[in-house]
């Protein structure tokens, strides 16, 4: 649930119907440039310590995947500004998903470049963002 919520904001903050937000890794192959991709790559659950409740934890990667390196920079940059230091209530994700409580930490980033699949002359630019995410239904 917490990643639909994190693909939700992402989707508004990017607001633009080209880019393709996705919940999972892509390849080459996919051929859904430009996109974004969302992969939670780990996660602690909510506990109770004496009897205060904690918010679960998890950790993200989100991949901007462009033909251009300024269009997947550009991209990140209007992601980063949106999820750095977010702090509220994510609604409307889905009908199935409750509205969720999030807090939202940048934590790094790296410009990746990956080669041409054989047969192709189109270099594929990835800017990698790493996020912390503190959680719960709200």
């Amino acid at each position: 649930m917490v990643t639909a919520a994190l693909q939700q904001l992402i989707i508004n903050s990017l607001n633009d119907s080209t880019i393709k937000v996705l919940p999972r890794f892509i390849t080459q192959e996919t051929k859904t440039f430009p996109c974004v991709t969302i992969q939670k790559l780990d996660e602690e659950e909510s506990g109770n310590l004496c009897d205060v409740e904690t918010l679960a934890l998890a950790w993200y990667q989100v991949d901007t995947w462009c033909h251009a390196p300024l269009d997947a920079m550009k991209c990140a940059k209007t992601i980063k500004d949106s999820l750095r230091g977010f702090r509220g209530v994510v609604t409307d994700i889905h009908a199935d998903v409750p509205d969720m409580e999030m807090f939202v930490r940048f934590k790094k980033e790296v410009e990746l470049v990956e080669k041409p699949l054989q047969g192709s002359d189109k270099w594929i630019y990835r800017v990698a963002q790493r996020y912390t995410v503190r959680y719960r239904d709200a």
